[in-house]
């Protein structure tokens, strides 16, 4: 005996409008600088520690690479306004790690 597929309800309306709402809060915010940028052309490795110890001169020649890669980079200054937008604790970003933008907002203020 082949029973017939179970029909999955219709969610009413306002269920609906929150499962909608949930959406577009999880969707991923691309900005369009970030199809311009340079590091698109590389591996995040370089502008991201690595989830293991670094030694501090691995970091410096890993950070220096990624430096060189954002001072021919268009969008270099959009970079650098998001990090500073969205407070990134991790890697280079516009040309400045983690420890340079603590740094220039805490000179800011």
């Amino acid at each position: 005996i082949r029973r017939p597929p179970r029909s999955t309800p219709k969610p009413s309306s306002a269920a609906s409008d929150v499962y909608k709402r949930q959406l577009c809060m999880l969707q991923i915010n691309t900005s369009t600088w970030q199809y311009d940028a340079l590091c698109r052309q590389h591996s995040s490795n370089l502008f991201f520690p690595p989830a293991t110890f670094e030694k501090k001169e691995d970091r410096e020649k890993r950070e220096v690479k990624a430096k060189s890669v954002c001072s021919g980079c268009p969008v270099r200054f959009e970079c650098l306004e998001e990090a500073y937008e969205i407070s990134e604790p991790f890697g280079v970003w516009g040309g400045m790690n983690e420890v340079e933008r603590k740094r220039n907002l805490v000179l800011a203020d």
